[in-house]
């Protein structure tokens, strides 16, 4: 199911899904056209201010702390986190969550 679409600050665009899987439990996915997430970014991306893009900064936006912070909630409701490329380009950040 598409929940909705929302416009990040580049102009481009986000897709939200929800999917009840056959157990019961949800997954919660957030897709992108970017550019994806690097080979070796599986790793570390979810570390702790780690930032994937090495231009980043404090100055120049982001803390490093987002995917961290998901990881850190869905483990807290009982799921955990999946990161993904999209084929044809961009990323896929799902979260799966048990049912209760």
């Amino acid at each position: 199911m598409d929940i909705g679409r929302l416009v990040p600050a580049s102009g481009g665009r986000l897709r939200c899904e929800t999917e009840q899987l056959a157990d019961g439990n949800v997954v919660i996915r957030v897709l992108d056209r970017g550019p994806g997430f690097p080979e070796d970014m599986q790793a570390v991306a979810v570390n702790p201010f780690w930032r994937g893009d090495p231009s980043r900064s404090l100055a120049t936006g982001g803390t490093g702390l987002g995917l961290s912070v998901v990881r850190a909630i869905s483990v807290a409701h009982g799921g955990h986190l999946e990161l993904a490329n999209r084929m044809g380009g961009g990323a896929i950040v799902a979260i799966y969550l048990q049912r209760e």
